[in-house]
Order: C-alpha cells, then structure tokens, then sequence
C-alpha cells in the first residue's frame, strides 16, 4: 500500500497534511503527533475510507482497519469481521429463499462459514462468540488474535487503549512480526519502541523516526526546547519593535506640538512650520512602514508553542476529610473475590491489576453507579467519576454554562481557573464537541474539584498525546484534594507524585 502525493484539508478549511508520499511495506508502522493534528484521518484515508482531497492511494492487498472505538462496536466475532450480512445471505440460500441480491452478496463465498470456523478453532472462538462479559482490554486483544490470522495489512486506531501492561507488551511483539505490516495510530511509549518507523504529524508536517522512543523522546524535547528559545526571541523582538513605535509617535507629537507652540509664540511662520510638519510626517511615516515591516517579518517567523502551565488556580475551599471503605466487599463484575480498602479523600491512589480484575467496575461502584454484591461500602458523599470520554460533561451544552449552574462562584473567578488550564473563554462557552480530548478532563477535572467532589479517574489518559498527558500529570500533582486513578500508561503514571499503588490480584 502507498499515497502519492496525498493531500487532505477538512470542510473547515484545515490542512491536515499535504503532498505526502507513505509506502507500506511489512513494517510495523506508528504514526503520533498532537491531539487534532489529522493522525486517524491519516489512517482512514489509508484505509480508502477518507477520501483524499488531492493525490491517490495504492493498495496492493488486503487491509483491515479497526477503528478507536472498535471495543464499544462490536458485539461478536462476525460484526467485527463484517461477516454477518453475507451470513445471513447463505442461510437464506441454504433454506432455498435468497434473492439476487443475497447471491451477489455469497458471489463464490460458498465455505465462507466453514473456513472461518476453522481458522477461529485454534483460538477457541466462533463467528457466534459474543464479546459481551470481556472487559475492553481483553476484547481488543481477541481482536488483534483474530485478525492477526488474515493476510493483509493491519491499519489500526489506539489499539493498546485499556490493556494492562503484559497485554501491551503482547501486543506490540504481535504487531511487530505480523507479516503483512501494520500501521498504528498511538500515543503509547510500548508500542512506540517497538515500531519499525514513528511518523510524527504536526501543523500538517510529517517527520520520520526509527530509532525507538528514547530517541524519539529526545528529538521532539530538542525541537520544543529550541522552539521556545525562539518563541522567546520573538516575543523580545515584537516587544521592542512595539516600543520603537511608540518612540516614533511620541517623538513626531513632540516635534508638532513644538512647531505649533513656535508659531503661537510668533518665533517661527506658519509656513515654515507646515514645511517641517510636512517632512517630519513623510519621516514619521517611513519610520513606521520600516517598523511594520519588521513586525510581518517577525510574525512571519513565529514558531508553533505551547507553553508551559506551571501553576494552576481552583478557587476550592477547604474540604473536610472524609473516609472511603469497603469491607468484606464483592463486586458485582469480576473475579469472585473480597476486598478490603480504608482510605480517604486527602489520599492520591492508583489502582492497578490486569484486564477483566474489576478495576473500573471498583471505580463505579465507588461512585455509586453500580451496588455490590456484598459486603459493606462507605462512600464520599461526592464522588464525580470521569471516563476518558468525560461523559460526565454531557449535562450541558458547554463548560461554563454547567460551571455556572453547578458553583457559586463569581464569573471572573471561574474564568481565571479555566484560563490556568489553558481553556480560554471561547473554548469554555463553546461546544464541548469541540474540545479535544485532553480540554474535556481538564475542564471536568477543574469543575470536579471546585464542587469538592472526589474524582475517581478511569483511564483519564487513554487519547491523550504525550504533552497532553504532561499537562495532565502536572494538574493532578498540584490537585488540593485527592483521587482514585485507574491507568495502564507507565509514562504517564511515572510523572505523578505522591501516589500510592493499590493492586487488584485474583
């Protein structure tokens, strides 16, 4: 599979990324970059999904693409195999009432039902296996089984999303000897340095990358730091170009004023000053295009850069400690085991454990979303609980109309705290479709802790990009109350401070 020259500008008039040239070959491919920056679009256009506003796709073979919410899309083996209409074609034909249209859908795929059956034995599945009582973790890895069976290239959208770390690691050996190559679209440092090449998509550029993370790491921190050496000079320039400005008016009012004085005092005629009126404005004036031109010149060379947000503003009164426990419990999902937990709200706590053990399933029921089957449970009395979709955000049409409605807090302050996050006023009274995935936690974490509410944290770094996740880390260590997290990216978790571990075993 290739792109020639491909090139790809959204309704909205962004350019995602133009003139590329990608050939694929059986190489484990990683493409990354910001969040918004085109990654999946990237990997549908790939996949002859996206259409292409300008150049062409080659595909040389079969490829299979899995998209990011593939774990809340399918339900069984067929639907994830796209398998189920043409199934249904051949049992009508075999009760002897298909129409045209079911043999056109069969064509010559008479043994359809018996090949697959034979290549899902090995794995113990069916084309009838339901996904329904695997967690999200577990689910994509049977996926990745499954497809891993087919000749054809794998294009695959954040796929480590919700796997422990022994699955992680399963998954990027899988991904790296697959035969027919594979392109993932990723945030996670595993995958990452297990891949042939990283493609890193920023601003609508493509760079290449082979030498693992580390290197990969090293190499944007070099960029953002010289980035920053230039943001800065810029800013320097366009600060001192501002005050020449200012000079250069200031000085041509004095130089009128004084002629204007000179002809009231009768020192000087009212046409000689007009003649140095005249010259200093034409002076005055070629002053001030030097100026501007400096200023385009400069802003011509401004750098993209975010910078950095060291202290953040919550405006939250204090909060009386309060206790969580769980006695003699058993949750309603899972493993059939008992837990035992005492802690309290002022504790920053990372559960951790592998895919199916109840991580999230604690979470919910901590919040009170899901009840147990037994035992004894005391709860905070707030608990705001926030998926990595932040579906909690959805009680209002944007940020600050539920700030508003939720907290009585002065509109000045809520904009201040928002600000310190880097959400501005338009970002914050806007859609909240509109915000990216790393917007949406900060700002449920900043409305979260100005309702004193205690925030159980399920994968809140599951889409974020690295500096996202930076971002992220950062917030919480400077959190004035404490959480409950629940995440498998090392990276991420490696950036918190002051956290304890608790871990879920069978």
């Amino acid at each position: 599979m290739d792109t020639g020259k491909a090139s790809l500008t959204l309704a909205n008039g962004q350019c995602l990324f133009c003139d590329v040239d990608l050939t694929i070959e059986r190489q484990f491919i990683a493409i990354t970059g910001p969040n918004g920056a085109g990654k999946s679009h990237l990997l549908k256009a790939l996949s002859g999904e996206q259409p292409l506003t300008s150049g062409e796709r080659q595909s040389h073979g079969k490829c299979f693409y899995l998209p990011q919410d593939a774990t809340n899309r399918f339900t069984t083996v067929s639907e994830l195999l796209g398998l189920e209409e043409k199934l249904v074609a051949l049992q009508r034909a075999h009760q002897g009432v298909a129409s045209e249209h079911d043999f056109d859908l069969i064509s010559d795929d008479w043994q359809l039902e018996s090949t697959w059956q034979a290549t899902l034995a090995p794995l113990e599945l069916t084309l009838e296996t339901p996904f329904t009582r695997l967690s999200p973790g577990e689910r994509m890895r049977v996926y990745i089984e499954i497809l891993q069976s087919q000749p054809a290239t794998l294009l695959l959208d954040e796929p480590s999303n919700h796997m422990d770390s022994v699955n992680k690691h399963w998954l990027a050996e899988r991904l790296k000897h697959h035969k027919h190559g594979v392109v993932a679209v990723t945030h996670d440092p595993i995958l990452l340095d297990a891949a042939d090449h990283i493609l890193h998509i920023k601003q609508g550029e493509l760079t290449h990358h082979s030498l693992g993370f580390d290197a990969f790491r090293e190499t944007l921190l070099q960029t953002q730091a010289r980035q920053k050496q230039q943001h800065l000079a810029n800013r320097a320039a366009q600060k001192a170009l501002k005050q020449a400005m200012i000079a250069a008016d200031l000085q041509h009012q004095r130089q009128a004023s004084k002629g204007k004085a000179q002809v009231r005092a009768g020192s000087q005629s009212k046409l000689v000053t007009d003649f140095k009126s005249d010259r200093g404005s034409k002076r005055h004036a070629g002053q001030t295009h030097k100026i501007q031109q400096a200023q385009d010149r400069v802003k011509k060379n401004a750098v993209y850069y975010r910078e950095d947000k060291q202290q953040f503003h919550f405006n939250s009164t204090f909060r009386a400690k309060e206790k969580i426990r769980l006695c003699e419990a058993e949750l309603c999902f899972g493993p059939e085991k008992t837990l035992n937990l005492f802690a309290d709200t002022t504790q920053k706590l990372r559960v951790i454990g592998e895919n199916g053990i109840g991580k999230s399933t604690l979470l919910k029921t901590l919040a009170g979303k899901l009840e147990l089957k037994r035992g004894e449970i005391q709860r905070p009395i707030t608990c705001v609980y926030l998926d990595q979709h932040c579906a909690w955000l959805e009680q209002g049409p944007c940020v600050l109309d539920i700030a508003e409605r939720s907290l009585d807090t002065p509109h000045h302050n809520l904009i201040t705290s928002f600000a310190s996050v880097g959400l501005s006023l338009d970002k914050i009274s806007g859609p909240i479709t509109s915000l990216s995935g790393g917007e949406r936690m900060k700002a449920a974490i900043v409305l979260a802790v100005q309702m004193q509410g205690f925030l159980l944290l399920d994968e809140p770094d599951n889409h974020l990009d690295l500096e996202a996740q930076e971002e992220l880390a950062a917030m919480l260590n400077q959190l004035p109350c404490g959480f409950i997290l629940v995440s498998h990216n090392e990276y991420f978790c490696s950036q918190l401070t002051n956290i304890k571990v608790l871990p879920l075993r069978d």
